[in-house]
């Protein structure tokens, strides 16, 4: 039987010529290749039936190699990844293997993984980070992905099209936390305290208050409508 090490060596991404001659060839660490190994004497437990997939020992072979470079190129290679990859694996109650791509979906990690909201009702929280009050009882993550968002996109986009948009803040953000980032400098900043945010009604009789006084200040002061009217005429 080959090991994995040896076909990941012989293996070649692109089959044109010219690519081989100028040597591109993508490198495979030892140590994926190794993991890839453990993995599949796992996942043969698991799944029984996963000779249908792969009959012969070349169909296998080929099978790790092809699985050895996607999750190098998808950028799982720690053990623990794997660790949540093959417990999905044992929860999912199938006897077939699943392909390459649906394990490495389960080697990430998922909001769910951290007792976090999905994506989808996570972002369904949008209209309670529209008010200063009720987007403090939001969980920090999310309230930091809303953050990450352009102000213009966050009040002219349609939910459709601004959904996308927060679904990769929020899951850059869950990789953040999973690794034990602090996210906290990438919330909205606080309000100091005795501040209130001033509602539209409020701002307009403040203007119009600050227009009264200046008229006022120019009635008892005539000096200052002369010398202002003098600096219009020059």
């Amino acid at each position: 039987m080959k090991q994995v090490t040896e076909l990941a060596k012989s293996f070649h991404p692109g089959s044109d010529r010219a690519e081989h001659s100028m040597g591109a060839q993508r490198s495979v660490p030892e140590s994926a290749v190794m993991l890839v190994n453990r993995l599949f004497a796992d996942l043969q437990v698991i799944f029984p039936a996963w000779r249908l997939a792969f009959p012969t020992q070349t169909a296998l072979d080929n099978a790790k190699r092809t699985w050895t470079l996607a999750l190098f190129e998808n950028g799982i290679h720690h053990s623990e990844q794997i660790k949540l990859g093959l417990r999905k694996a044992r929860a999912s109650g199938s006897p077939h293997i699943p392909s390459a791509g649906q394990f490495i979906n389960w080697c990430r990690l998922t909001p769910e993984d951290l007792g976090l909201p999905s994506v989808e009702k996570a972002f369904s929280m949008i209209g309670l980070m529209r008010d200063s009050v009720t987007k403090r009882t939001t969980p920090e993550v999310i309230q930091a992905a809303f953050n990450q968002i352009e102000y213009w996109d966050l009040t002219h986009l349609s939910e459709k099209d601004l959904f996308p948009i927060f679904k990769a803040h929020y899951q850059k953000l869950i990789e953040k936390v999973s690794r034990g980032e602090d996210i906290s400098q990438l919330c909205p900043k606080a309000l100091p305290k005795n501040k209130v945010t001033e509602t539209i009604e409020q701002k307009q009789k403040r203007k119009e208050s600050g227009f009264k006084n200046i008229e006022n200040l120019r009635a008892k002061y005539p000096s200052l409508r002369a010398k202002r009217l003098g600096r219009t005429n020059g």
